[in-house]
């Protein structure tokens, strides 16, 4: 947890949706600026990207479009960043429209920054993934959601 003592940790991932939970869902939201004061890096995939770039991309997988109310598969990795004890990812965030519906921790050497998530979402505008490197700080991804109401 460099540069982040444990109880900073853990009452941001308590405050997480508190601070979130007064959005408006039905307006189109905008990604985080930045977070908890720390500016948020995003990689431009359409561009030509540096090998640091590269292996800070986070992939999230999730169907062209969800039908309101059923569960679906969200799949979120990075799967070209090491997982050294020197130079890995400590953790991912999870948000639908700010507010936040998963926090996971990664141990070192052991564990690929990767997971399934199956989700269950009234409609909402975008999914967002927050990721630290503890080299590198926070790396963001944003995807828009996309919802059939005909069903």
């Amino acid at each position: 947890m460099a540069g982040a003592t444990r109880r900073r940790v853990l009452l941001s991932a308590l405050a997480g949706p508190v601070l979130f939970a007064s959005e408006n869902r039905f307006k189109e939201p905008s990604v985080f600026p930045d977070f908890e004061g720390r500016a948020i890096q995003r990689v431009d995939e359409s561009s030509e990207l540096s090998p640091h770039e590269r292996e800070h991309i986070i992939e999230i997988e999730i169907p062209e479009t969800v039908k309101v109310g059923e569960p679906f598969q969200a799949r979120i990795s990075m799967p070209h960043h090491p997982k050294s004890g020197s130079h890995h990812i400590m953790w991912m965030r999870v948000f639908v429209d700010k507010q936040m519906v998963s926090y996971m921790t990664f141990a070192p050497k052991w564990v690929r920054p990767a997971t399934a998530l199956t989700l269950e979402l009234p409609p909402a505008g975008r999914i967002e993934v927050l990721a630290e490197c503890n080299l590198h700080a926070i790396w963001g991804k944003a995807l828009p959601l996309d919802f059939d109401f005909e069903s």
